[in-house]
């Protein structure tokens, strides 16, 4: 069956760096498996990106789950509590900007959290992906199905996502199965390859739908 890329060293990583623009109506999504044990505060990046007044990011750190908005050309760093992920088991977390001021962090298609703040000055326009990785403070653990949108999903949409184990929804900006360890293919037909760091490995099971 279908599987997952696992990523077990300091020097394991999949990224892609010209993401959706998170500033604006956007939805990623990824399911994450994290592993038994690792120190807290590290954590997955949902996008990052530099622009000419702003440098943000979007995180969900483990195994203390809480939800980040940073925003390091003011010196913000706005936090939302979001109940923790489970150690060995599956979870589906999306980021989901809906206006220019609200961004929804939800598992398994629930809603956790929801940041009701901005980029001050002039945003990046696009979003890196990290998509794991342990270097740099990036989580473990088994990663699969990883979907950018430049549009805010519905929540039924988003379930309807979350359930299936291909694309549904039409126009995804990049879709990545990660379905082995060497897995790198954009389902998208826009072919956004990612670019691996290190030797990530065939996770031992994938997500359950």
């Amino acid at each position: 069956g279908l599987k997952s890329m696992y990523f077990p060293t300091s020097s394991d990583s999949a990224a892609w760096w010209e993401g959706v623009n998170m500033h604006a109506a956007s939805t990623v999504m990824m399911w994450i498996k994290p592993p038994a044990t690792f120190p807290d505060g590290t954590y997955y990046r949902f996008g990052a990106a530099f622009g000419s007044g702003a440098y943000y990011q979007f995180l969900v750190s483990y195994p203390t789950a809480t939800a980040f908005c940073l925003y390091y050309s003011n010196g913000n760093i706005y936090t939302d509590n979001t109940s923790s992920l489970t150690a060995g088991v599956w979870t589906h977390v999306t980021f989901r900007r809906s206006s220019a001021t609200v961004m929804n962090v939800m598992y398994n298609g629930a809603t956790e959290a929801t940041f009701t703040h901005d980029v001050t000055g002039d945003p990046p326009t696009t979003s890196g992906l990290t998509i794991s990785g342990v270097s740099y403070g990036w989580a473990g653990g088994s990663v699969a199905q990883v979907r950018e949108w430049a549009s805010a999903l519905t929540d039924a949409e988003i379930v309807i996502e979350k359930n299936s184990h291909t694309v549904v929804k039409a126009g995804s900006y990049g879709a990545w199965p990660l379905a082995t360890g060497t897995d790198t293919s954009d389902t998208s037909g826009n072919s956004r390859t990612l670019s691996i760091s290190g030797t990530p490995t065939t996770g031992t099971d994938g997500p359950p739908n």
